[in-house]
């Protein structure tokens, strides 16, 4: 998964059934969510398998909609589709279904823990125009995600490096501090023993 903003994009094994049959495809899905990715009330997917591309717009009127068939309030929906749209989850199929319009349903399944149903996402996906700008933008927007990380996991082997260059350095003046002590506490027991001597 790579974020970047209020944008994020996963990699998803889906099950594309078209004509009575069943084919794993692997897609790349971006969603923005709107106005912040922390708290959002809207959001919009760009999906793409590298030659074909569709989008979807879920709108704040959708998603209050949405909240209402499932009897929730509308951040319990967004938390979940966030969750589901940016992190690979371990038991959830995701799947694309071609429809009488020859456009595409994006589904999956989302657990209610409270009521202990399953309630189903869909998204009717709209051709995009130009598949080449949606996949395009999508690679652009990995490639920069992915430098993002990169500088990160850099500062942070640097920021690595530097704690232990002064735990060491740290270690070195202890023990340079240890045995000056021990020189000064020799110097002190060794003039205590002279002044014993000479007081004799």
């Amino acid at each position: 998964m790579a974020g970047l903003d209020n944008g994020t994009c996963i990699r998803l094994e889906v099950l594309e059934e078209l004509d009575m049959s069943t084919v794993k495809r692997t897609l790349f899905v971006k969603s923005v969510w709107e106005p912040t990715r922390l708290s959002p009330t809207s959001f919009s997917l760009a999906i793409s398998d590298g030659h074909r591309a569709w989008t979807f717009e879920g709108s704040e009127t959708f998603v209050k909609k949405r909240a209402e068939v499932w009897d929730k309030n509308v951040s319990w929906v967004m938390d979940k589709l966030k969750l589901l749209l940016t992190v690979v989850q371990p038991g959830i199929a995701y799947h694309l279904t071609g429809m009488l319009d020859n456009h595409r349903k994006f589904s999956f399944e989302i657990q209610d823990m409270e009521t202990n149903l399953s309630l189903t996402a869909n998204f009717s996906l709209v051709d995009a125009s130009d598949p080449e700008i949606v996949t395009r933008d999508l690679l652009g927007f990995l490639l920069h995600g992915n430098e993002i990380l990169t500088v990160d996991y850099v500062k942070k082997c640097r920021s690595f490096d530097q704690v232990l260059a002064e735990n060491k350095a740290l270690s070195e003046q202890n023990k340079r501090f240890a045995h000056e002590k021990k020189q000064f506490e020799q110097a002190v027991y060794k003039k205590a023993l002279t002044l014993q001597f000479l007081c004799l």
